[in-house]
């Protein structure tokens, strides 16, 4: 079985996650970044919870699946008592919710992969659940070639990309442009002639091109 690689809009969704120790709290900061409304349930909290307290909702108590209701986006169980995960497991399959329950691929509908950020690049890697350390190996092996050199570019790439939107209604004059900024490699375009003038090549290519006779 493969899974299905995907990256999910949580902004504004209720995320619920039972469990109060660090692996939830992983969990929460992540949801936090997608802008999740996130729901934690837990007989108890670590004590790093506390400086989330203003940004989720935290309800001290036992796990109960009617926790979980039909609002929920996604249900996460990062408890250590595998009764509880297969309780939220199968209550979230009642719900048709998607669940990842931790080191259970058996329990979850979806897994989370290892997660290299960069700015607006992010690189997501998984073994197909076959070894989570595996996963950190390869995270670390191609994080370092992965450099924030690649979110500067992408913050050009989305600049460039609103600017034709606006004044390129041409939609093969947008594509050739696009073809020729990667003709060459943007990396070594920064690194040789640095940000500013990079930019500066890609906007006057622009400009000579969206005013080009056909």
């Amino acid at each position: 079985m493969y899974y299905y690689p995907v990256m999910l809009d949580l902004q504004k969704r209720k995320c619920f996650i039972a469990g109060g120790g660090l692996i939830a709290l992983r969990k929460v900061t992540g949801l936090l970044r997608a802008g999740a409304d996130v729901v934690v349930v837990s007989p108890e909290f670590e004590r790093r919870f506390r400086r989330f307290k203003n940004n989720i909702v935290m309800i001290q108590k036992p796990f109960d699946p009617e926790d979980i209701t039909p609002d929920c986006a996604i249900v996460i169980a990062a408890t250590n008592v595998d009764k509880i995960n297969k309780m939220v497991s199968e209550r979230a399959g009642e719900l048709n919710i998607p669940c990842n329950v931790v080191d259970q691929p058996e329990l979850c509908s979806f897994i989370v992969p290892a997660v290299i950020r960069r700015g607006a690049v992010s690189v997501a890697l998984s073994t197909n659940a076959a070894s989570p350390r595996f996963s950190k190996y390869l995270r670390k092996k191609i994080g370092e070639a992965v450099t924030t050199d690649y979110a500067m570019i992408a913050g050009l790439m989305a600049e460039v990309r609103l600017f034709l939107k606006k004044n390129c209604p041409d939609q093969r004059k947008r594509f050739a442009i696009w073809e020729i900024i990667f003709e060459t490699d943007p990396i070594d375009n920064l690194h040789n002639y640095g940000f500013e003038s990079f930019r500066k090549s890609i906007f006057d290519m622009i400009a000579e091109k969206i005013t080009e006779k056909e």
